[in-house]
């Protein structure tokens, strides 16, 4: 029987904390965090340093990143997908540029603010872990900032 996969999306931030990079998957053509799948014996936030500097080339350290409190079970039966998604919050440095190091895997990583997360949401691209999360929130972006910037203080 298989098993749900473990996934560990990251929130990185600007640094008025009010947009966060995401990028449109080119497997699914959804938008989505930058993350991937939890190793054996990784951390959460440990998993989310990885993945940025592999997705983007940010080298942000690990004690810049606060872990969500929650973790959401996503699932969608007809395309197969099935994870347990925790999610990491940092801010981008100043002095630090990011890039898309995986462009055969997604598009150039760019800033979502809330006009563009809930067109996004309207039209049901978002990646169906960040869907979970969203609703979560109520549908408000406001909330959901809010419970990152409670992390990130």
């Amino acid at each position: 029987m298989d098993r749900p996969k473990i996934g560990v999306g990251v929130f990185i931030f600007n640094k008025d904390i009010n947009k966060f990079l995401m990028s449109k998957r080119k497997d699914c053509g959804r938008v989505a965090l930058m993350g991937g799948h939890l190793e054996r014996f990784e951390t959460i936030c440990e998993c989310a340093q990885r993945e940025v500097l592999e997705e983007s080339n940010l080298s942000i350290p690990l004690l810049h990143y606060r872990e969500y409190p929650t973790a959401f079970n996503a699932i969608n039966k007809e395309d197969n997908y099935h994870y347990v998604t925790f999610f990491a919050v940092a801010i981008k440095p100043d002095d630090q540029e990011f890039s898309n190091t995986e462009p055969e895997k997604q598009e150039d990583w760019e800033w979502y603010g809330e006009e563009e997360f809930i067109k996004v949401y309207k039209e049901k691209k978002l990646y169906y872990s960040i869907e979970c999360l969203f609703k979560s929130c109520n549908e408000d972006f406001n909330i959901l900032i809010e419970r990152i910037k409670q992390l990130i203080k």
